[in-house]
């Protein structure tokens, strides 16, 4: 992780992470992607952590199809939006 940032009660930093596969249909490719952490804290300590980054940047290293991107992805939009229903900004 790489500048941390905190303000009072909540932190940030960015990371980079890698990992090699171990799916049979992409063993030992290596995946490298970029993401931000939050946490949450009390007393000088972690309370909750969340992290957020593009899955389809792993998922397109790992040589899925576009067809399959594109069911993934739908997936985890649909997740996004379905988290954020009745948000103001998201009426249509």
């Amino acid at each position: 992780m790489t500048d941390p940032v905190r303000d009072g009660d909540t932190g940030y930093a960015r990371y980079v992470f890698s990992y090699t596969s171990t799916m049979p249909e992409a063993e030992g490719r290596r995946v490298v992607f970029e993401g931000m952490s939050r946490f949450a804290l009390e007393d000088g300590k972690i309370k909750d952590y969340s992290e957020i980054f593009d899955s389809g940047v792993a998922l397109a290293q790992l040589g899925f199809d576009g067809a399959r991107l594109s069911k993934v992805l739908g997936k985890f939009a649909d997740r996004v939006r379905d988290k954020h229903r009745g948000a103001p900004h998201l009426a249509d």
